[in-house]
């Protein structure tokens, strides 16, 4: 290699963060060089008995290193795949040379490790690459750049993010009567009618069909099909009927719940993603759907799953108990949308909730219970998905096997772990990824319906 080309490259160095956050990125830096100071192998270490994704990432993470070094030496630098080299660093390093006093902190060892390659290199940029906000800020002031790890973002802002409705100007009412009287109109019969272009709807797509700027009718688009299928509006001043009252029944109240609920019940579409802001009835929506899946269906099972992320750092630590009383504190927000449609008060009167849930072919459970499942028969939620890594979703996507419905909700704009943010999350890198397939279907809600105070609180805090 020329000594031009050997400039151009960049050296990345890594923090624990990003390879607990994925331990594939090692081989993601498309031909550069990266240097893996030896602290993070030994927070590596640390973490290989902690419980759930961290733990299975670390020991990952320690396994492709070790397959590594045994190609060579990671000292001298290993050829990756993609061109560049891989190091280790177990050289002295010297705080003082950095531009102001720091704690002796592991952080602060890899500022210092990139500092002595930058000044070794002049030539070449030197990138630390982590997820800890914190650590980049500290090497951004000491001189230095600092990137988060973006290989995984499908998005750069979270606005730009897919949103799973497209609006669509109807030029005559004749279409709007023959979708709502045969519940389906074909590409061809609304391209008469209308400005769709179905080269830019996805499948699966939410479409407003829009006549005189107002909504008239609302409609899946179904590409393989080549239809839009009709999506009932939601009917306010509609009473229930008796049989409805007697179980609570629960009605889509805007039309991006209709949307949603649609998603929800189509047997077409495996795999939902739910996103919205705080009380837009996501959650709600996707554990009524699938309680209404499992009442008609005898063979179905209802899983819901949460991760285990507290809201601050006081941590709650080990709770006594079976499973279901580990991990009941994380169940009262599903239990609250349950009743909403369940008498969970009759049930608490003759005996656990939780036990007559699972009779009920209801079963909760931490994320971390999900490694080496095969999910079949059953309508799987998701719930607070956002605060999921890229390759946590990767692990949960993997789980559903025959007759199984997956859906994630979350709210990209309340994260609660510090490694992913509105566009590096699980939730948000599954819909760009999934976007186009026939089997997926996804919305943004933004109409809260919780309460006055919800809404305005979402907006002004």
């Amino acid at each position: 290699m020329s000594s031009s080309e050997t400039e151009n490259k960049k050296i990345f160095v890594l923090d624990t963060s990003v390879i607990i956050h994925n331990p594939h990125s090692l081989y993601k830096f498309n031909g550069d060089d990266i240097v893996i100071p030896t602290w993070v192998v030994s927070e590596l270490d640390n973490k290989k008995k902690a419980s759930g994704l961290t733990g299975m990432n670390a020991r990952e993470g320690s396994r492709i290193l070790d397959s590594l070094n045994k190609k060579g030496s990671l000292k001298s630098g290993i050829d990756l795949p993609s061109g560049g080299k891989i190091y280790s660093w177990c050289s002295r390093i010297h705080f003082e040379e950095l531009p102001f006093d720091l704690e002796t902190t592991n952080d602060n060892r890899i500022i210092a490790v990139a500092h002595l390659i930058q000044k070794a290199n002049p030539e070449r940029r030197v990138v630390i690459v982590s997820k800890d906000i914190n650590l980049r800020i500290t090497a951004t002031h000491c001189g230095l750049t600092a990137e988060d790890f973006k290989n995984d973002r499908s998005v750069e802002k979270i606005e730009q993010l897919y949103s799973g409705i497209a609006s669509i100007e109807v030029k005559n009412t004749d279409i709007l009567r023959i979708l709502n009287q045969s519940r389906q109109v074909t590409i061809g019969q609304l391209q008469e009618s209308s400005n769709v272009a179905t080269d830019e709807l996805q499948p699966n797509q939410c479409c407003y069909l829009m006549h005189n700027n107002q909504i008239a009718s609302l409609a899946l688009y179904k590409k393989q099909a080549g239809i839009f299928r009709l999506v009932p509006k939601p009917n306010q001043n509609r009473q229930p009927k008796n049989s409805e009252k007697k179980r609570n029944r629960i009605q889509p109240i805007n039309y991006e719940q209709a949307f949603a609920y649609a998603l929800l019940t189509d047997p077409e579409i495996v795999f939902v993603t739910l996103l919205g802001r705080a009380g837009t009835g996501k959650t709600l929506l996707a554990v009524y759907a699938g309680h209404e899946h499992i009442r008609t269906d005898p063979n179905l099972r209802l899983s819901i799953y949460r991760p285990r992320t507290e809201i601050d750092d006081e941590k709650m630590g080990t709770l006594p108990g079976d499973v279901s009383e580990k991990i009941e504190p994380w169940t009262i927000p599903i239990l609250d949308n349950l009743r909403l449609f369940l008498d969970l008060e009759k049930m608490a009167r003759t005996g656990d909730i939780v036990s007559y849930l699972l009779s009920q072919k209801i079963e909760f459970a931490p994320i971390n219970y999900l490694l080496g499942r095969s999910l079949h028969n059953q309508f799987i939620v998701i719930d607070e998905s956002q605060n999921l890594t890229p390759l946590q979703i990767k692990t949960i996507l993997t789980r559903p096997g025959q007759n199984a419905k997956i859906v994630l909700t979350g709210d990209p704009g309340q994260i609660y772990n510090k490694f992913v943010d509105p566009v590096s999350n699980g939730l948000t890198y599954a819909v760009e990824r999934f976007k186009g397939q026939e089997l997926f279907g996804h919305i943004t809600l933004q109409q809260s319906e919780r309460s006055k105070l919800a809404e305005l609180a979402d907006k002004l805090l």
